[in-house]
């Protein structure tokens, strides 16, 4: 059940169709989210990326899985025995897999799916060698989630949902010392511990199999799974954010050898 706080938040815009020049005047430019419904279309993947498909291709691969409420808290394990965990456990503080990199661990997978061009990075044209691996799966249970963040580099991000659904929360930019640098949960606000939070005027969305999502850059956003959920992920940098990620930059650079730090640590310690 969604708390009445968050289904008293407007929603976002819900389009069953976009084509480049609307993105760009609509939501690219003005940098507002949305979701696109059945934006996956009837690409091979929508059929075949299911748990017996992960399980049976790719069982055997070694995964880092991460506590929702402690991201300290990680095990190691196979992606079978991940996805066993998934259909018998009840924890109170599921284990979530994030940043399941497509390039390092399944990059004939690019092959099964396609998304609107104006999703598509500059990036992409990089060299191999040079190219950021930002392409990733999220798998998770049922009430496993991702907290308030905002995105590397400043970029912006699609995420597509194949198997579940999901529930976002969305607030722009200027709303960061109302969400407190994103140590608020805004599914279960503490109102005693961040008072302004009842301040921050957000949005939110409900996002199913098919659906794409768009999150902006520099937007904070979190993702309660609300059912057993098998998502994609990619940032990009085009012509829709390029002065944002500019201009951001120096910054975004020194989270990011923090965030990289920590995460080289936790996999070889």
């Amino acid at each position: 059940m969604i708390a009445p706080h968050i289904t008293e938040m407007p929603a976002v815009a819900t389009c069953e169709s976009l084509e480049p020049s609307q993105f760009l005047s609509r939501f690219g430019t003005p940098n507002l989210p949305f979701l696109l419904k059945n934006g996956m279309g009837e690409t091979p993947a929508m059929q075949k990326w299911d748990w017996q498909f992960f399980a049976q291709g790719y069982g055997d691969r070694l995964i880092i899985v991460y506590r929702t409420k402690n991201r300290n808290n990680y095990e190691r394990m196979t992606l079978k025995e991940y996805i066993d965990y998934i259909h018998t456990s009840n924890d109170a503080d599921p284990l979530y897999l994030l940043d399941w990199f497509v390039d390092k661990n399944c990059p004939e997978l690019r092959q099964d799916y396609t998304v609107p061009a104006y999703f598509h990075s500059w990036t992409d044209k990089f060299a191999p060698k040079f190219r950021p691996k930002f392409l990733a799966f999220y798998i998770g249970p049922k009430n496993s989630a991702s907290p308030l963040h905002i995105d590397i580099l400043s970029t912006s991000a699609w995420n597509a949902v194949f198997r579940g659904a999901k529930l976002w929360v969305f607030y722009p930019p200027e709303q960061s010392k109302l969400l407190y640098g994103g140590k608020v949960n805004p599914f279960n606000p503490d109102p005693e511990k961040y008072p302004l939070f009842k301040q921050a005027q957000g949005f939110y969305a409900i996002q199913q199999a098919g659906d794409l999502i768009f999150t902006p850059s520099n937007w904070w956003h979190a993702v309660f799974n609300m059912e057993h959920t098998i998502s994609l992920t990619d940032n990009f940098i085009n012509r829709s954010n390029i002065k944002i990620f500019l201009n951001s930059l120096p910054h975004s650079m020194a989270h990011l050898i923090k965030r990289t730090w920590k995460r080289r640590h936790q996999q070889y310690n």
